[in-house]
């Protein structure tokens, strides 16, 4: 994944969700409340480290089928290092393709977090 995503226009809503922690349902809601926003970004712990791999599986489905980039949680890297193997290999390779850092390239417009 690069670190580099525009927003390529001034007008396009955003927002950004983190600490989903596996829970698929809160994920869900936050899609569905605000069906406006056009540019999704999470700012990492898209999974749980203590839960197991099946708990973790939709909710990374789902962030691989709505394209919501994120960036490596301490979660993330945690299962990356130590429990990557017993995840399916579509959620292997979102995982570990997760960047530690991510640039939003945008001019001018305003933020606001969800």
């Amino acid at each position: 994944m690069t670190n580099k995503i525009m927003v390529p226009e001034l007008t396009e809503s955003i927002a950004f969700v983190s600490d989903i922690h596996g829970v698929y349902e809160n994920l869900i809601a936050a899609t569905e409340l605000r069906p406006d926003i056009r540019h999704w970004f999470c700012a990492g712990d898209v999974v749980d480290m203590f839960m197991q791999p099946h708990y973790n599986l939709p909710t990374v489905r789902l962030m691989i089928k709505l394209r919501i980039p994120s960036v490596r949680g301490n979660h993330d890297y945690h299962v990356t290092k130590n429990f990557l193997n017993i995840f399916e290999d579509e959620s292997q390779g979102y995982l570990k393709q997760l960047p530690l850092y991510l640039d939003i390239l945008f001019a001018e417009l305003k933020i606001r977090i969800y």
